[in-house]
């Protein structure tokens, strides 16, 4: 279109012809050039300052209770208000570009009226033509602000898929046979998570873990379910390595005591067990827990919405609803009133198929159980070996 109006204009006046040309190559090709030169420049100056601005702005709104009680909400606004204002100060000055490209503009077009020499009709039109022709260019100031950082999301993003992709293991899950033999946990710098550990889990075997903080009750969960590696030992499924599966969420999955809880409805929160899952499975998956908010409330970001008592019964409920093959409970009650509490366990032991592993500071909560382990300082005793079940507990 530049080439046009140029081309329109030089069938009347040469110099008119000229000075348009000259204007759209500064504002199409010199200004955009100027600005990714300056963009890239100011980002590697804001970066650090936006990055310090979402810490400040997730601690005033995470935080909000504890700065108003300890009064130090106002202290908080003004350090993350002068980020905004020494950010804002880098924005004002990379806006200049645009705003000397509509000067531009405005001076091509007087100067092609002025070199124009054709009739007045004709000198307004191709000024007219020529004002029209930059709006073509101009947007292409505010698309060169966008360049350095869509080449530092590339490079970014070239850098991930350059990294050699981990190997994962092929393997399909099968029965669930899960078996710890000798199995430990160290990491550097630290006391042993977790010594000599032998534990034997077929289908059906349900094994309470019992045992202060701090003596590895999560980090044994954590081996099952795969997200820790034994340093020591083995840890196997159906007779082989974990890492020869490819996935263990079909087989091993419960309630975490760190599980997450998306920003959404409890309805899509409970379909992440089981996507296809009818209003029937989820209403009855959330009676077992005792969750009884409905299937359409909005749960806030990772369950503000919710207390934490409602927020615990659902994650049960996802717990119950996606039913695997072995069932992991760390916790699953902690924070619920005793009575309470008891009751929802009770209803979910009930309703639970397959093994179930069971973590808790209540023995009363393994009563029944196959197996139940103490661990202290990483290491683990038989507390009680109740031999086969003759009723669900």
């Amino acid at each position: 279109m530049g080439v046009a109006a140029v081309c329109v204009t030089a069938a009347a006046s040469g110099a008119a012809a000229g000075a348009l040309a000259a204007g759209l190559l500064v504002a199409g090709v010199l200004l955009p050039w100027l600005v990714i030169r300056r963009t890239a420049e100011a980002s590697r100056e804001t970066a650090p300052k936006k990055a310090e601005l979402a810490e400040r702005a997730v601690e005033l709104v995470t935080g909000h209770r504890e700065l108003v009680a300890a009064g130090a909400l106002g202290e908080h606004r003004q350090r993350a208000t002068r980020v905004v204002d020494e950010i804002t100060e880098h924005e004002r000055a990379s806006a200049l570009p645009a705003a000397a490209g509509v000067l531009v503009q405005l001076g091509t077009t007087v100067a092609v009226a002025l070199l124009c020499h054709a009739s007045v009709p004709a000198t307004a039109a191709l000024a007219l033509a020529g004002m029209a022709a930059f709006e073509v260019v101009l947007p292409l100031i505010s698309a060169a602000r966008r360049v350095p950082e869509i080449r530092a999301s590339a490079g970014r993003v070239r850098a991930v898929l350059s990294e050699p992709v981990p190997s994962t293991g092929t393997r399909v899950a099968g029965k669930g046979h899960f078996r710890l033999e000798n199995a430990g946990v160290r990491h550097p710098g630290r006391p042993p998570a977790l010594q000599n550990l032998d534990l034997d889990l077929p289908p059906g075997k349900r094994v309470g873990i019992l045992g202060p903080s701090g003596a590895g009750k999560t980090t044994l969960l954590r081996l099952l379910l795969g997200s820790e590696t034994a340093t020591e030992g083995r840890v196997t499924l159906d007779g082989h390595p974990l890492t020869e599966y490819a996935d263990l969420s079909q087989v091993i999955s419960g309630a975490e005591a760190d599980a997450h809880v998306f920003h959404t409805t409890v309805r899509e929160n409970l379909l992440l067990a089981k996507a296809h899952a009818t209003d029937e499975e989820l209403e009855a998956a959330c009676e077992t827990a005792g969750f009884d908010l409905g299937l359409d409330r909005d749960t806030g970001p990772d369950g503000e919405a919710l207390s934490g008592g409602q927020r615990q019964r659902l994650v049960l409920a996802r717990a119950v609803l996606a039913a695997p093959p072995v069932l992991v409970l760390d916790e699953p009650v902690e924070g619920l009133d005793p009575a309470h509490g008891d009751a929802v366990l009770k209803r979910i032991l009930a309703t639970a198929k397959g093994s179930v592993v069971l973590v808790t500071h209540h023995p009363q909560h393994v009563d029944g159980f196959d197996e139940v382990l103490t661990l202290e300082d990483g290491r683990a005793r038989p507390a009680s070996a109740a031999g086969p079940r003759r009723g669900r507990p």
